[in-house]
């Protein structure tokens, strides 16, 4: 065979060699690089042997491998797979004449440009300028060894982990300034890409990786409350960070006591419709009053203004009940002044007393209502007709007799008295207030008794006197425009003698009578 081609044939077996102990040491789906294998899923560096494992390369086709005495030895002419004491590898035996280096006593052929060992070069060691450090290689992770030769391999899926864990020798799980939630534990990671513990949470629904922080607990779980303003009624979500639901109580505000929106603002007081309409004090219920005067006078007023009933009353003069008049303190009164009593007629005085009532008083009688009229028991009328009561005396008999009637008077003057005055004046029909005034006759004595008592009449009973006859009325008591008719008595004479006159009077006592009593009053004047 020709030399050229013997060289030919002597690298693609060179190569050979090389292919089969990879696939002898790697395996066919490894994917660790020469000089590694997968273990546990990680490419390892394979331990070598320096006295048995290592390759020595040959100088120029002298010895080659002197410490692998397990390898083939003697000559030939192909290069085999020799299987030394550290695994296959090409060799050449002490005496061979072919490979990549010959025997000590072969005789080989000439060595070309490929006799030197495969075509291609193993990669260099990634680690190789990165001793006792890791570095990436894409997103694998080779951790270096101090000679600078890769201990081990990690593949952390992507780059960028890589890139962050290689500080540290190992892959990062996370981007730093990242957090996590292990139950309530809040986790950040820090720029080796590790995660380590931040805080502790108040529970785990609390942690919230993404905001990376711990939510604050802003309600207690599930309770319901009213907010700090009162303006709305709110339920707590299940974890306490937010309110799930809330309620708008309004104007009217949360009842924080029974967990409920009022209905009116408690205690509240508005007019509406004339009406009060005041809130409980539970703010559920609005009641309505209604603004009544204090008094159903007609005066009193009442009305509802803001937020209550406002008392008053009516202008003072205002008619109430009927013709009345309101007075300054609201009462319905007859009268504030007299000239709001009207007097029933001339012969009444009519006043308006301190309670506000009426006062009428009846003139007295005889007051002039009018021409030629006089009042009498409060009515005006026409004066009654009184009579003169005229004194008689005779001397014959020493009786002095007074009469108000034609019939005494012409008695008198038949039996020889005369006349001597006017001693008052009599009504002649009885008037209020008016007695009888009687004449009592004693034929013994011949003396005549004009009395207008009791006492007086009983006296001439007593003494055997015989009732004659009425001369006239006269008042019981003392009247305005009256005066006393005094009886005097003279027991020389036997004589009782009635007068209204100081003359009268003078008389009496000149002639030694004695004043007996008062038998009446009678008119100073005919017109009373």
């Amino acid at each position: 065979m020709a030399k050229a081609e013997v060289g030919s044939l002597e690298r693609w077996a060179v190569t050979l060699s090389c292919v089969a102990w990879i696939v002898a040491s790697v395996g066919c789906d490894s994917t660790c690089p020469r000089g590694f294998a997968k273990v546990n899923n990680r490419c390892q560096a394979i331990a070598r042997d320096a006295g048995a494992d290592a390759e020595v390369p040959a100088a120029d086709g002298g010895a080659a491998d002197a410490a692998n005495s397990g390898g083939r030895t003697g000559s030939t002419t192909n290069p085999v797979m020799t299987a030394g004491a550290g695994g296959a590898r090409p060799d050449a035996g002490a005496g061979g004449t072919g490979g990549s280096t010959a025997g000590a006593g072969g005789e080989g052929p000439e060595p070309d440009a490929g006799d030197a060992g495969p075509d291609t070069m193993p990669e260099e060691d990634v680690c190789a300028d990165a001793a006792g450090s890791a570095v990436c290689d894409g997103a694998d992770l080779h951790v270096c060894g101090d000679e600078g030769q890769t201990s081990s391999v990690e593949s952390c899926g992507d780059a960028r982990l890589c890139e962050t864990g290689a500080g540290a020798g190992r892959c990062a799980e996370c981007d730093p300034g990242a957090h996590r939630c292990e139950g309530a534990r809040l986790d950040v990671c820090d720029d080796s890409g590790q995660f380590v513990f931040q805080e502790t949470c108040a529970t785990a629904e609390l942690c919230k990786a993404d905001a990376g922080a711990c939510t604050e607990m802003l309600c207690q779980p599930n309770a319901v409350a009213c907010s700090s303003d009162r303006g709305s009624l709110n339920t707590c979500n299940a974890d306490g960070s937010d309110f799930a639901d809330m309620q708008s109580c309004g104007q009217n505000g949360c009842d924080s006591d029974n967990l409920r929106c009022n209905n009116c603002r408690p205690g509240a007081r508005m007019c509406s419709s004339g009406a009060l309409i005041t809130c409980s004090d539970d703010g559920q219920r609005e009641q309505m009053m209604r603004c009544v005067p204090a008094n159903n006078n007609g005066c009193a007023t009442a009305s509802c203004e803001g937020t209550g009933c406002v008392y008053g009353v009516r202008a003072p003069r205002t008619r109430c009940g009927g013709d009345n008049l309101c007075n300054a303190t609201g009462e319905c009164v007859e009268c504030l002044e007299s000239g709001d009593c009207p007097a029933p007629n001339d012969c009444y005085v009519a006043t308006c007393g301190a309670a506000g009532s009426c006062d009428r008083q009846a003139k007295p009688d005889g007051t002039s209502c009018g021409t030629n009229r006089m009042c009498r028991r409060g009515q005006c009328e026409a004066p009654p007709k009184t009579v003169e009561l005229k004194l008689f005396y005779s001397e014959a008999r020493r009786d002095n007799f007074t009469t108000g009637t034609a019939i005494g008077e012409q008695s008198a003057l038949e039996n020889g008295y005369r006349y001597v005055r006017v001693e008052g004046y009599a009504f002649e029909t009885s008037q209020p207030g008016t007695v009888p005034l009687r004449l009592y006759y004693s034929e013994a004595r011949g003396d005549n008794f004009t009395t207008g008592t009791a006492v007086g009449e009983a006296s001439a009973r007593e003494a055997g006197y015989t009732y004659a006859r009425i001369e006239g009325y006269v008042y019981e008591t003392a009247q305005p425009g009256t005066v006393p008719f005094k009886l005097y008595w003279s027991g020389d004479r036997a004589d009782n003698f009635t007068t209204g006159t100081s003359e009268g009077e003078n008389s009496a006592l000149a002639f030694n009578y004695s004043e007996v009593r008062v038998e009446g009053y009678v008119l100073a004047s005919p017109n009373p």
